[in-house]
């Protein structure tokens, strides 16, 4: 293993077969929590900003660590009082003994814009003031592995040797986009997937920039992606994120004999069937997560916000014509102008304050 499993090239020829070629591999998504006290200063001030959103109805600015985050007026995932959002991510946190005082959860586009360990220096640095003397435990990793030169089948299916019971093929218009063994929200699931038609669904392009001048346009590239929960990296001797980001290469190396792909024999036991070559390729990913740049990842994100967005604001206003009986663009613009004047006056929120609320939650100045 490497000594540092994060830097930045991602282009040198890593995994050495004559079908499957590594575009990239290592961390996709990492949530962690750390427990600490939360300080009283720290509690009221929290209060104060969440009973502010509760009158403002929406969420308002609230500093932490430098930084500018929103207090929604509602928690983090059910457990979690106070619900802190940035462009970057997420954060929950409360001051209940009987969990961890805050969790995080850092957004796709900063973890591959920064790669995973600055992405959690970032984070650990802002929540400082929450937990003090606190030590991050991994709660979440998902692992995984991008790929051309190989197309599974669905019949592929039955020749994975795996202890998950649950396995399961996705089709579109009898096409196989997906695998899975075992099931999400459990311990250990894998997905096997073409990252491809991803992209291309979300717009998120910057994957290109992370894949290199290895990536064959005209080939689908397939993804094999692990999701690893607490009980799971408990099992494995992992907790902190130094430990992770140490042994990222042995959890890959278990997560590639808890499920692999086989040779059938005249053996009437799978397990004792040979590993495909594709598989033993896939076992030596070398796991060292880029980073594709800020720039670059928010700024496809936001284009593609920007496509969705027109495109439901197309059928919305046509509709609207349609109700008001108006079928040219013209005449149609004076009437949104009064709609959302109305809607000002109903809810006595100024559009520029609500264009505003907008713009922090994008991340933009």
């Amino acid at each position: 293993m490497p000594d540092s499993p994060f830097v930045a090239d991602l282009s040198s020829p890593l995994v050495a077969s004559p079908r499957v070629r590594e575009l990239g591999s290592g961390i996709d998504t990492l949530y962690w929590s750390i427990k600490g006290n939360l300080p009283g200063a720290e509690l009221e001030r929290l209060e104060a900003h969440r009973a502010m959103a509760d009158r403002e109805g929406g969420a308002v600015p609230f500093l932490l660590g430098g930084e500018e985050f929103l207090i929604e007026p509602f928690g983090f995932m059910r457990s979690y009082r106070f619900h802190l959002v940035h462009p970057y991510g997420r954060i929950g946190v409360t001051p209940s003994e009987k969990l961890p005082t805050v969790y995080i959860q850092p957004n796709a586009e900063f973890l591959h814009g920064v790669g995973p360990d600055a992405c959690a220096a970032w984070f650990n640095a802002v929540v400082a003031s929450l937990v003090p003397g606190g030590v991050a435990t991994v709660s979440r990793v998902d692992l995984c592995m991008d790929t051309q030169g190989w197309d599974p089948t669905p019949e592929m299916r039955d020749l994975f040797v795996t202890r998950a019971s649950h396995r399961r093929v996705y089709e579109d218009d009898g096409k196989m986009t997906a695998l899975q063994f075992g099931k999400r929200g459990t311990g250990l699931h894998c997905r096997i997937y073409c990252k491809s038609l991803e992209v291309a669904a979300k717009g998120s392009v910057w994957w290109h920039d992370l894949w290199g001048d290895r990536w064959v346009p005209i080939q689908p590239v397939w993804r094999i992606e692990f999701e690893v929960r607490r009980e799971v990296l408990a099992q494995l001797g992992i907790d902190t994120l130094d430990e992770l980001f140490a042994k990222v290469g042995g959890i890959w190396g278990y997560l590639t004999t808890w499920l692999s792909l086989r040779v059938p024999t005249a053996d009437e036991t799978p397990s004792r069937w040979p590993v495909d070559p594709v598989w033993e390729a896939i076992s030596q990913a070398s796991l060292r997560s880029g980073a594709a740049g800020l720039v670059r990842t928010y700024g496809v994100k936001r284009q593609a916000a920007r496509r969705r967005i027109i495109v439901g604001m197309r059928g919305y206003i046509s509709s609207y014509g349609a109700l008001i009986d108006e079928s040219e663009i013209d005449p149609t613009a004076p009437c949104l102008t009064a709609v959302l004047r109305e809607w000002e006056f109903e809810s006595g929120i100024p559009y520029r304050d609500q264009v505003k609320r907008k713009k922090r939650r994008y991340g933009l100045p």
